[in-house]
């Protein structure tokens, strides 16, 4: 089972260490399927979403799953949502990483940016 890892987060330059089971980047409500992360998501406000989710035990873990169904997740007080427009992520050894379902290697630091307005969709 994976363990939780420290990390130090700079938030729009703004240092905040924590020590997560989990992080999730994004910009929308679902992960798909179903899977409400973060339900004040709003992919036109130009604005990121941080989702630190620390190692939980059984008994909250499953009412974590059941709440992630139902939309309600944000409702666990273990859940913290950071909005930002600018992170670095610090981790002391590299690992994987998860994009849009994709597995990629990473390296020790991770900068991530939100760029307002940056895709045009031209639906006929």
């Amino acid at each position: 089972m994976k363990s939780a890892e420290n990390l130090t987060l700079i938030v729009d330059g703004r240092e905040i260490k924590r020590k997560v089971f989990a992080l999730t980047l994004t910009n929308t409500s679902q992960y798909g399927g179903g899977a409400v992360i973060a339900p004040q998501a709003d992919p036109k406000s130009g604005i990121l979403i941080a989702v630190l989710i620390p190692k939980l035990n059984i008994i909250k873990s499953i009412s974590a799953i059941i709440k992630l169904f139902n939309g309600s997740i944000s409702k666990l007080k273990e859940i913290e949502y950071i909005e930002f427009k600018t992170l670095k992520i610090k981790r002391k050894s590299a690992g994987l990483f998860h994009v849009d379902g994709e597995v990629f290697e990473g390296t020790t630091n991770t900068n991530v940016s939100v760029i307002p307005h940056s895709l045009r969709v031209i639906v006929p």
